[in-house]
């Protein structure tokens, strides 16, 4: 196998590993597992920082396949669900922010399906629609859509052929 197909394996493994971590304990992300720094090889954190550069790579694939406003959303991890909920100053609505949580992203990250991507996770600002993007094995990008509209909950998902990484 040429190098590049290594890589592109690798790429696919480190990035199932670490999703694999997170819905395992709820809270892994590059972020954590960076944190002890001083302990990882320089080998180690050049494939860190390469995995992190691939997944955002990702993540802005998805956003232009999608012709996502950036500007419209605020970006929420995982890892920072809790967070969310208790330190978030945009959204002051406890009742959307439950629902955001409990009706979209808890559902959609169950869905995720294996050898997935990390999600992409958007929120507009105002709380109306939450935005789940993430790229499938295959390199299929999908974007789920969740949209609050006169207190009901309105689902919707695209799928389109992406590069695969």
């Amino acid at each position: 196998m040429k190098r590049k197909h290594y890589w592109a394996l690798f790429l696919v493994a480190a990035s199932v590993l670490v999703f694999a971590v997170n819905s395992a304990i709820g809270s892994a992300d590059l972020a954590t597992l960076k944190a002890p720094q001083q302990q990882l090889t320089p080998e180690q954190k050049k494939l860190i920082e390469e995995v992190e550069l691939k997944l955002n790579d990702a993540w802005n694939e998805i956003k232009t396949d999608f012709k996502v406003d950036s500007s419209q959303y605020f970006q929420l991890e995982l890892s920072n669900l809790e967070e969310f909920r208790t330190k978030q100053s945009v959204i002051q609505d406890e009742i959307i922010i439950d629902r955001i949580l409990t009706e979209v992203i808890n559902p959609y990250r169950a869905e995720l399906p294996i050898g997935s991507i990390r999600p992409l996770i958007l929120i507009k600002n105002d709380g109306s629609e939450v935005l789940f993007g993430y790229k499938e094995a295959d390199g299929t990008n999908v974007l789920k859509k969740a949209a609050f509209t006169d207190g009901k909950l309105n689902k919707s998902a695209e799928k389109k052929k992406g590069t695969k990484w």
